[in-house]
């Protein structure tokens, strides 16, 4: 599932982000019925190829991606728990080695974990934490692409993106961005939220953006 991808009208966004949300509040409530997770994680590939792939902490499978559900460039989860709290993360993917992280997370934490090649055989886990300054309404932005610096239209602001540091866009409710001639579709959520733009290049060589929720637990 590529969730999240904006190439589709504002209101579509948020429709596509209502599943994703929904299977983690299935998640929660399969694992744990009585008590909410401490943190959450969501995990973004950008790995060049498609990865048969299975995570855990400790003995729980959070993703299990096969067959035609295999975790390609480009591939969103949504939020998933990080249950049990003291539990490694292990990354098995077809190919690679292991990748094992031990816990990492403070209580009400929802990083984005990036997925990426290292090198042939191994990959890395990079980990976007929550913004750190937060308000009723943010959109950060982060360049995860090729280029070394991108520079966004960001409600009628020049914008530099530095390949690999958050920058903040805009504390506006709504955001209208673009990136050189390419328009991206309008981000007016019917209410305030904190968003994180995540640029990264697509197999073709473009230019992507794919859109998640910063909400802390």
């Amino acid at each position: 599932m590529i969730d999240g991808i904006n190439k589709s009208p504002g209101r579509r966004f948020f429709e596509r982000l209502l599943p994703a949300l929904f299977m983690f509040a299935l998640t929660v409530a399969g694992v744990v019925a009585q008590e909410m997770p401490k943190s959450a994680l969501a995990f973004f590939s950008l790995v060049p190829k498609a990865l048969t792939l299975r995570a855990t902490i400790g003995t729980n499978t959070i993703i299990q991606a096969a067959g035609e559900e295999t975790m390609g460039l480009g591939t969103y989860t949504g939020l998933l728990p990080w249950r049990p709290e003291n539990g490694v993360l292990k990354i098995e993917a077809q190919g690679y080695a292991v990748l094992e992280r031990k816990p990492f997370l403070k209580p009400g934490e929802t990083p984005l974990c990036v997925l990426r090649e290292a090198s042939p055989g191994t990959l890395d886990l990079l980990v976007v934490p929550n913004a750190k300054v937060r308000g009723p309404s943010f959109f950060d932005a982060i360049n995860l692409s090729a280029q070394s610096n991108l520079r966004l239209q960001a409600n009628k602001k020049e914008i530099d993106l530095p390949q690999g540091q958050r920058t903040r866009l805009t504390t506006e409710k709504s955001l209208v961005y673009s990136l050189g001639n390419q328009i991206f579709d309008p981000i007016d959520p019917p209410e305030n939220g904190n968003f994180l733009l995540v640029f990264f290049t697509d197999s073709d060589k473009s230019i992507r953006c794919m859109v998640t929720r910063d909400d802390l637990l």
